[in-house]
């Protein structure tokens, strides 16, 4: 789970139950084309990988999911 702490960092910043702000969130992708491909490509190898269950997700964002799926 270590190499996807930044992304976790950048989703805390932007996902968080506290900071939400999904606006913010596209428009820094729309101006950082290293930054969107960055949030992709973690995203999609978490989709794949499912290194995340919906505990861990609650720990780190504070925002609850009932199952893993859901998350």
């Amino acid at each position: 789970m270590d190499r996807f702490e930044p992304w976790l960092e950048a989703m805390y910043f932007y996902c968080s139950s506290e900071l939400c702000d999904l606006d913010r969130l596209k428009a820094d992708m729309d101006n950082n084309q290293r930054k969107r491909d960055f949030i992709q490509d973690q995203f999609r190898q978490i989709l794949t990988e499912r290194p995340f269950a919906a505990l861990d997700w609650e720990k780190r964002m504070t925002l609850e999911h009932q199952y893993d799926d859901d998350l």
